[in-house]
C-alpha cells in the first residue's frame, strides 16, 4: 500500500512539475507577444487603450440623438440608399430628381434636416461615450442612426445642388464630415468603417459641386483613414487579449456552480488559453504592421485564414484614398475653369498621386472638354454602394 501511495505521489509530483514548467513556458511566450510594439507609435498591447481616453457623451452627441427621433426615415430607407448610390456613381455634375416618396419626405422634414446640419456645423464633432477599459459591453453609438444621418445630409446636398444652392450643399457636407470625425475618433473598427462609408458618400456628392472647395475639405483630404483604422484594429486585438486574460473560461453569470467550474477550469487551462491568445495577438500585430505600411490604392494585404473582412476593409480604404484624390483634383480643375473660362490646357500638379500603384492622367480634348482618370481600374465589391468613379469627364459648357 505504501509503495502504491509512493508511486501515486511521484506521479502527481511529476504531473505538477510538468504543468508548472509548461505553464511557465506558455505564459512567457504569451507575455512576449504583449511586449512587442504596434505600428504608428501605438506602443505595446498595454498602451493601446491609452489612445482612447474615457469620456461621456458631449452636447452634440446628445443633441443629434434627440434630432433623430422625428425623422422617421424607415419608409424611404431603401429608395434613398438606391437614389444616392445611383447619383454618386454617375459621372457628371447633373443630378436626377429623387423618387417622389424621397422628395416628399425631404420636403416634410426640411426644417429638421437644417437644424441637424447647423447643430453639427456650429458645434464640436459628436463624442459618444468611450470606456476602452470595459471588457463587457463597452459603450457604443447607434451606428444605424449615424448612417441614416449621412444619407439624409447627402440627399439634402444633392437637392440643394439641383436648386443651384451649392453653398448650402457644402454646409451639408461639412456637417457630414463633422459626424464622420466623431466616429473616426472611436476605438471600434465598425465605427471607423461607418465613418469611412459616410465620408465616402459625402466625397461623392462633393464631385458634383462647384469650386472653390471650402477650407474644411482639406481636413478630409489630409486625414489618414488607414492610420485611424489601424488604431481601432489594434485596440480590438488588445481588448480580445485582455478579455481572455480576465475570463479564460468565459464570463461569470448568476449560476454559482457554473462559476465554480469556470474558476477551476480557468486555473487548469489558463496557460494554454493565454498561449493561444498570445499567438493570435502576435498574428494581429503583424497584420496591423503590414496594413500600416500600405500606400497602394488597390491594396491586397496578405490575410491569414479566418480574417477576410479586414482585407476587404483595407481595399475599401485604399480605393477611398484614390476617390478623395480624384475629387480634389476635379475641384482644382473646376476652380481653374471658373477663373479662366475654360478647362486648363495642362496643370503640372494634377497628374501626381499619393498612391504607390498609379497616377492621374488629365487631358483637354480638341472640343474643349476634359477627362481626368486614374491610371488603373480598381475593382469594388458588389456589396459597395455610392462608389465614386475614378474617371471624370466634363464638357466645356
Amino acid at each position: 500500500m505504501k509503495k502504491l501511495l509512493l508511486v501515486v505521489a511521484i506521479i502527481v509530483a511529476l504531473v505538477a512539475l510538468v504543468w508548472f514548467a509548461g505553464s511557465h513556458y506558455l505564459n512567457s511566450r504569451a507575455l512576449t507577444a504583449t511586449s512587442e510594439r504596434w505600428p504608428n507609435n501605438l506602443g505595446t498591447t498595454d498602451d493601446i487603450a491609452k489612445h482612447f481616453p474615457p469620456h461621456g457623451n458631449n452636447e452634440t452627441a446628445n443633441a443629434i440623438a434627440e434630432l433623430s427621433k422625428p425623422l422617421g426615415i424607415e419608409p424611404i430607407r431603401g429608395a434613398l440608399a438606391e437614389h444616392l448610390s445611383r447619383a454618386i456613381s454617375k459621372d457628371g455634375d447633373v443630378v436626377d430628381a429623387p423618387p417622389p416618396a424621397v422628395a416628399e419626405w425631404l420636403t416634410k422634414h426640411a426644417t429638421e434636416v437644417r437644424v441637424l446640419q447647423q447643430q453639427l456645423v456650429t458645434h464640436e464633432s459628436p463624442q459618444w461615450a468611450v470606456d476602452a477599459n470595459a471588457l463587457i459591453e463597452p459603450p457604443m453609438p447607434r451606428l444605424i442612426a449615424q448612417m441614416e444621418f449621412f444619407r439624409v445630409l447627402s440627399l439634402d446636398a444633392l437637392e440643394q445642388h439641383r436648386a443651384a444652392n451649392d453653398a448650402v450643399a457644402w454646409n451639408d457636407l461639412h456637417a457630414a464630415w463633422k459626424l464622420a470625425q466623431g466616429l473616426l475618433a472611436r476605438p471600434e473598427l465598425i465605427s471607423q468603417l461607418i465613418g469611412i462609408a459616410g465620408a465616402r458618400m459625402s466625397n461623392g456628392v462633393a464631385a458634383k459641386l462647384s469650386a472653390p472647395e471650402p477650407a474644411w475639405r482639406h481636413e478630409l483630404a489630409s486625414f489618414d483613414f488607414g492610420a485611424a483604422a489601424v488604431a481601432a484594429y489594434a485596440y480590438e486585438s488588445a481588448h480580445s487579449w485582455r478579455y481572455v486574460t480576465h475570463y479564460p473560461a468565459g464570463e461569470p453569470d448568476e449560476n454559482r456552480t457554473r462559476n465554480h467550474v469556470r474558476h477551476v477550469t480557468g486555473i487548469l487551462l489558463v496557460p494554454w488559453i493565454r498561449y493561444q491568445a498570445g499567438l493570435a495577438l502576435e498574428a494581429q500585430r503583424k497584420i496591423a504592421t503590414e496594413l500600416a505600411s500600405l500606400r497602394a490604392c488597390d491594396p491586397h494585404p496578405r490575410m491569414p485564414r479566418g480574417m477576410p473582412n479586414i482585407g476587404e476593409a483595407w481595399r475599401r480604404i485604399g480605393r477611398f484614398r484614390a476617390e478623395i484624390e480624384g475629387v480634389e483634383k476635379l475641384l482644382a480643375l473646376k476652380a481653374a475653369r471658373a477663373q479662366s473660362g475654360s478647362w486648363p490646357q495642362s496643370m503640372p500638379s494634377i497628374e501626381g498621386s499619393s498612391c504607390s500603384d498609379g497616377r492621374w492622367r488629365y487631358r483637354r480634348e480638341a472640343d474643349g472638354s476634359m477627362s481626368l482618370a486614374f491610371s488603373k481600374p480598381i475593382a469594388v465589391a458588389s456589396s459597395q454602394a455610392a462608389v465614386v468613379p475614378l474617371t471624370f469627364r466634363r464638357a466645356d459648357l
